[in-house]
């Protein structure tokens, strides 16, 4: 139901943009759009800030494989993280 809603809307929208011709429906439609565009951009870069968060970074001593402090505690399989890490850093 919501979407039919969001369907007419969007419907009159444009009909109500056509009717004012392209200057100033075009002026109108493309700030819209870049406006829709940057709030995405936006969005986006909050989503990538609060998943580094998330991103477990082990730190392990070399000598006795053994975490330092501050690191995250909720890795399941720490050889396999530190495994990708290195694929990651060194692809093939």
């Amino acid at each position: 139901m919501k979407h039919l809603i969001l369907i007419v809307l969007f419907a009159l929208l444009g009909y109500f943009l056509f009717i004012l011709g392209p200057v100033i429906g075009g002026c109108i439609a493309f700030g819209i759009i870049v406006g829709c565009l940057f709030r995405g951009i936006s969005l986006l870069t909050e989503i990538n800030s609060r998943l580094v968060h998330l991103t477990p970074s082990p730190s392990i001593d070399s000598d006795n494989n053994t975490e330092k402090e501050g690191t995250s505690h909720h890795l399941k399989d720490k050889d396999a993280y530190l495994k990708y890490l290195k694929q990651k850093n060194n692809p093939i």
